[in-house]
């Protein structure tokens, strides 16, 4: 049933956010940024610029003096595409997250985050994210209504 009322906010080009009703909660999902997915996905997915020359390494020709002359790339038998998708990170994609928000009445009763997307991803990418998130806040936020309602009880 969610899915039915749900679609994204698209700015620029990509997947802004999202808002819909589920359980009874009000859900809004942001596309937000990851500052250090190229550290914790896009090495290890791509490669990395380095100094010293590596078997497979492609000389890194985009760069000034005090760029790294080498990219080593995760897969050889890629070297050249991995290359050129590390040359564009930062200009013609980047790494963002999800972070989807569960309330009720304009009261937060969980987050939950995903990072290490491509932002040039295909919106089924972005829309699973935002609904495997909901998938484990939604539980947390009804327990947390249920916990704010025995408190109320035992007053």
């Amino acid at each position: 049933m969610a899915r039915l009322q749900f679609a994204w906010a698209i700015r620029d080009g990509q997947c802004h956010q999202a808002r819909w009703k589920q359980d009874g909660f009000d859900i809004r999902a942001v596309v937000i940024g990851d500052p250090d997915g190229w550290f914790d996905t896009g090495i290890f997915m791509y490669g990395k610029f380095a100094h010293h020359w590596q078997a497979g390494a492609v000389r890194h020709w985009l760069g000034n003096e005090r760029a790294y002359p080498w990219f080593i790339p995760s897969d050889p038998s890629n070297r050249h595409e991995y290359y050129r998708r590390a040359c564009d990170f930062g200009d013609g994609w980047s790494y963002v997250g999800v972070k989807l928000i569960v309330s009720k009445q304009g009261v937060t009763l969980a987050t939950e985050t995903r990072l290490g997307i491509k932002s040039d991803a295909d919106i089924e990418v972005f829309t699973d994210a935002a609904f495997e998130l909901a998938d484990m806040a939604v539980p947390e936020a009804q327990a947390k209504m249920k916990e704010l309602c025995e408190c109320g009880k035992a007053a």
